[in-house]
């Protein structure tokens, strides 16, 4: 029987066995990281779009063994774009197309077992064909993957702020410029405009105007209050603690 005529048969069998297929690709996927941990209900119930579509494509390899592989499966490219926007590691993804095709080649072995009289250069193209043809969905879902990553690199600056916190509370030596604060351009222009700002202690005791009308805005700035020093120290000896950094007792 020549490869074509056999790469049919096999194709037949595993269509033969699509939902149990289907079914164990899912199975296994879930085996490796839970998807349904991620809040975005489109990605989680586009597993099983992806596993239909993972037997068609091994299906279509087989058929195509001796010519042209079928294309890359759109729902993969979905799921991949999918998988950058909720923060889902690439390595994962990888991880998970892996296993499938470690599952999908073991349904393979097992109906060529079955077809006696597969010759050694015939199993060497269809396993040949499904390599490669793998080869090309991780490249596919890779770049698709760091397309939707560069798509979404623009952070909002509240964002940037907050990660510009998180990395001061965790011990990194930022500059108020890394904050997007010049206070040194701040104080030349308060001592420029020395009509402009008062001490708060002025206003509260009337020796100096506040506000004149709803429409004015005020600027506070609380640098040198012995509270925030207190509350700042506070938060830095909790953060030593969690980071297990040597603190000395007063």
């Amino acid at each position: 029987m020549p490869a074509v005529e056999h790469a049919s048969v096999l194709a037949d069998r595993l269509r033969s066995r699509r939902k149990e297929i289907e079914e164990s690709l899912i199975a296994r996927v879930y085996g490796i990281a839970d998807p349904s941990k991620t809040e975005d209900a489109v990605y989680v119930e586009g597993f099983r779009a992806a596993a239909a579509a993972a037997v068609n494509f091994a299906i279509g390899t087989l058929e195509s063994a001796v010519g042209q592989g079928p294309p890359i499966p759109p729902v993969f490219l979905s799921q991949a774009a999918l998988a950058a926007r909720n923060g889902v590691r690439l390595d994962l993804v990888l991880r998970r197309y892996a296993a499938g095709h470690a599952l999908l080649a073991d349904f393979l072995i097992e109906e060529i077992e079955r077809v006696a009289s597969l010759s050694p250069a015939e199993l060497r193209t269809l396993l040949g064909a499904s390599s490669s043809a793998f080869d090309r969905l991780l490249v596919g879902v890779g770049d698709e993957y760091a397309k939707e990553v560069a798509r979404n690199s623009v952070v909002s600056p509240d964002r940037t702020r907050v990660e510009l916190v998180e990395r001061l509370l965790a011990g990194e030596p930022l500059g108020s410029h890394a904050l997007g604060y010049d206070l040194a351009r701040l104080g030349k222009l308060l001592d420029e405009m020395p009509n402009v700002y008062t001490e708060l202690g002025a206003v509260l005791t009337g020796d100096a105007d506040g506000r004149r009308s709803a429409g004015d805005v005020t600027l506070f700035d609380s640098t040198g209050l012995a509270i925030q020093d207190l509350a700042i120290a506070k938060a830095a000896y909790a953060k030593a603690g969690e980071l297990e950094l040597q603190r000395f007792e007063l």
